[in-house]
């Protein structure tokens, strides 16, 4: 029986915070699931264990879960040989080549106020400047002006 351990890391809240309910299982190479009994969930502090009978295990794949203020990610990593693996996702999904692998989770107020916009907490709800408000309401005028020009053109042929 081979013992796969490791840590998956939230490094949103800094490299001390493990992610919970993260799922990682033993995988190919393309991050498919080989087997139900192959799989498990990242405890309160991130940590996972997966002991398989599978000798051949070559790959582990680890996924964020997917609550409403993470994005999902997964990373699909080979096994090394001393049978401890960490990972370390980092934003967007964009994974650094190296044996760790950092999953990060952004909460909604951090994707809001990323893409411009003031955060709510109380309505939990992302206010976009006027600004982009506008910007939407004149490409709007736009479309109607030019659906309306060619109803017109077309009826005083």
């Amino acid at each position: 029986m081979v013992t796969i351990k490791g840590r998956v890391f939230d490094d949103s809240k800094g490299r001390d915070n493990g992610l919970v309910d993260a799922i990682v299982y033993v995988s190919d190479i393309n991050g498919k699931l080989i087997s139900e009994n192959m799989r498990t969930k990242t405890d309160i502090n991130g940590n996972y264990t997966i002991k398989t009978d599978n000798i051949n295990a070559q790959y582990l794949t680890a996924k964020a879960p997917s609550y409403e203020n993470y994005d999902i990610d997964i990373s699909t990593k080979k096994i090394p040989s001393n049978n401890i693996l960490n990972f370390d996702f980092k934003e967007f999904g964009k994974v650094i080549e190296k044996d760790e692998v950092t999953i990060i989770g952004l909460t909604p107020k951090t994707k809001c106020e990323r893409s411009g916009g003031i955060y709510d907490s109380k309505n939990k709800k992302c206010k976009k400047p006027p600004l982009e408000n506008w910007k939407k309401g004149l490409i709007g005028i736009g479309i109607l002006l030019i659906v309306v020009g060619g109803i017109y053109v077309y009826k005083n042929k």
